[in-house]
């Protein structure tokens, strides 16, 4: 039409920025009111914060729709619904019952390099099991009769627990008593009841054992176990 007016066919055009902001604000009005739903308290201020700072960056609704999706992947399906195993958590409640006070040690099944000794002094039957690596071992170790030197990767494999005797005192051993520990543990769990674990492992036998104390007679009886 003449003077610049609208032609016959023209279609209004639609006003995109007013309706992309409520769009955006529909959207964040749901991540807000759904965020809180899926993850911890928390982790919803740490979301809140980051919602804020999409909010003051000019981003597409696209990028900001992608951008949140993310984030609810990231800090909500990994939480939700998590939960223990209960039946695991009860074996263990049971296998530490025991240590208690002052009684600690002996629950965990620790023995310190004077009561192994005197076990050795005794002649009482015990296998070592050395869980050092092989090139730790190859350097030096036990010479007991039945040692067995098996590192702790391997230490697990159905071929290995089958060399672990039942019929007597099994002590395992390491360089300070941490991987022992780890190990005894583990095995007393599966059912290796008679289990021990050198306390301090080589260094603290290393540091006991001298002329004196290997050479010097057992003590009179063995504590039991």
């Amino acid at each position: 039409m003449a003077g610049g007016g609208r032609h016959r066919h023209d279609k209004p055009q639609r006003d995109l920025s007013h309706s992309g902001k409520s769009s955006n604000k529909l959207m964040w009005l749901s991540a807000t009111l759904y965020v809180p739903r899926i993850i911890n308290v928390p982790e919803y201020a740490y979301m809140q914060a980051l919602i804020n700072n999409v909010r003051r960056c000019a981003m597409s609704r696209a990028r900001s729709i992608a951008l949140m999706s993310a984030f609810v992947l990231l800090f909500g399906f990994g939480t939700t619904g998590w939960t223990y195993d209960a039946n695991l958590a009860d074996s263990y409640a049971k296998l530490f019952a025991p240590a208690e006070g002052a009684q600690t040690g002996k629950g965990l099944h620790c023995l310190k390099p004077e009561a192994f000794m005197n076990m050795i002094k005794w002649d009482e039957p015990v296998t070592t099991i050395d869980i050092r690596t092989p090139a730790e071992a190859k350097v030096f170790s036990t010479v007991l009769p039945g040692h067995l030197s098996i590192p702790l990767n391997e230490l697990f494999l159905p071929a290995n627990l089958e060399r672990i005797p039942t019929d007597r005192t099994v002590v395992i051993l390491c360089k300070s008593g941490i991987r022992a520990a780890a190990a005894g543990t583990a095995l007393r769990h599966i059912g290796f009841d008679r289990v021990f674990i050198l306390e301090g492992g080589f260094k603290a036998l290393i540091d006991f054992l001298d002329p004196m104390t290997a050479n010097s007679p057992p003590a009179e009886a063995l504590p039991k176990r």
